[in-house]
């Protein structure tokens, strides 16, 4: 639950900027959680993993697990990344020399204090 306080608090500051917050989740289960919070509208992007719910069916694919797109997550320009460890390879993803501004990445399993 680590994650779940983070996310409150980018939220928060997100309503208060001018631009909303490009967010791309790679991990259905963090997907999901988007929307619990309905924060749905902040993702420009999703790694799927099954049938999609009616409010994700016109966000771009970003792959499935084990076979990230990333050409199409670099254009979609993500401020922030969420993932779930072994969701994604994160070294491959965050270390891309293609990154004009790489993204932030929350990973509920790392701790940030």
């Amino acid at each position: 639950m680590r994650l779940l306080p983070g996310l409150l608090a980018l939220f928060a500051c997100t309503a208060l900027a001018a631009d909303p917050l490009r967010v791309v989740s790679l991990a259905p289960s963090m997907t999901e959680i988007m929307l619990e919070l309905r924060a749905d509208d902040l993702l420009v992007g999703v790694l799927d993993g099954g049938e999609r719910p009616a409010a994700l069916r016109d966000l771009p694919s970003v792959g499935r697990q084990g076979q990230l797109n990333m050409e199409r997550l670099l254009s979609l320009r993500p401020e922030l990344l969420l993932l779930w460890p072994g969701s994604v390879h994160l070294p491959s993803v965050t270390s891309s020399s293609a990154w004009a501004s790489p993204p932030s990445v929350q990973n509920p399993m790392i701790s940030t204090s």
